[in-house]
């Protein structure tokens, strides 16, 4: 059985099924009561992945056990700029975090990503990633 720990602010919330997770994460903006909040999720494995989550699309970065370089962040259009256009998350202090649309992907893919994540621990192939 796969357990994974979701952690914003004080909110910390434990996962050992995929649906109970995938529907928790469906309707983040009101369990947090924030936002386009920006979460982590971490594995039993010890890998983490933090989730930037909002209507219509998110970002992912991975890390291996700890928050320690290397870090690698999701990849929706390598086309765009870094310094183009971004998108803000709420980090659980409250502060708005401006992630370049470059690294957005559309919420189903990411959500597949946050499920694939969920059952191996690993870093989602089914994303496109570049480390950071």
């Amino acid at each position: 059985m796969t357990v994974c720990i979701l952690h914003f602010g004080d909110t910390i919330k434990g996962f050992d099924q995929w649906d109970e997770l995938g529907a928790w994460l469906g309707d983040i903006s009101s369990q947090l009561g924030v936002a386009d909040p920006m979460l982590d999720l971490k594995h039993e494995s010890g890998n983490i992945l933090t989730i930037g989550l909002a209507d219509d699309l998110g970002t992912l970065d991975f890390s291996e056990e700890s928050y320690y370089a290397p870090y690698f962040v999701s990849v929706g259009n390598r086309g765009l700029p870094l310094e183009g256009e971004s998108r803000a998350f709420t980090l659980p202090d409250g502060i708005r975090t401006e992630i370049p649309l470059r690294n957005c992907v559309p919420r189903a893919a990411l959500l597949a990503a946050v499920q694939e994540f969920f059952e191996t621990g690993a870093r989602p192939s089914s994303l496109d990633w570049e480390e950071v």
